[in-house]
């Protein structure tokens, strides 16, 4: 039973078509919901991506995306998994994808003389649209949703990636 068991989980996750990764330059707008002034920020980012069949890719992203503002700034940190979805069969061209996972943020605020920092850990979840020319080079835009104490915050991301290994 558990080599059954070991087959059925495992196997299909072995038989990845295409493995790509990539290194990139992010821009990020910190949408402001009223109680931040974050605005556009430096952020840098390195995904994965493995082709599960001839147009599905699974997906992971991590990245540090930074916001200066003039009394602190916000730093996030996602870690995110999903799915892409391409519509060539041959995981080229334009692209869909959502991921979701954890969002790390911490935000330093200078209040008074005092510097106050917290740190907080959220449900992330993130919609994607992108596409991959030249084989080397992927273009994405995604809308960045951190769930949390009831809040939702959002940041949109124009990501620029070179994908080292196709």
């Amino acid at each position: 039973m558990k080599k059954i068991i070991f087959l059925f989980l495992f196997v299909p996750f072995l038989s990845f078509s295409q493995t790509l990764f990539s290194l990139g330059a992010e821009s990020a707008l910190w949408i402001n919901n009223g109680n931040t002034n974050f605005g556009i920020g430096p952020s840098v980012g390195l995904d994965l991506s493995l082709g599960y069949r001839s147009n599905i890719s699974i997906a992971g992203n991590t990245g540090l995306a930074y916001y200066p503002e003039s009394n602190g700034s916000l730093i996030t940190v996602p870690l995110l998994a999903g799915i892409k979805y391409y519509f060539d069969r041959s995981q080229e061209g334009v692209y869909i994808a959502g991921q979701a996972g954890l969002q790390i943020t911490r935000i330093s605020i200078d209040f008074l003389g005092s510097k106050l920092n917290t740190t907080t850990s959220n449900l992330g979840f993130t919609p994607k649209l992108g596409i991959i020319l030249n084989d080397k080079m992927d273009l994405s835009a995604g809308c960045n949703l951190i769930i949390g104490d009831g809040n939702v915050s959002q940041y949109l991301s124009f990501n620029f990636s070179y994908i080292i290994n196709n």
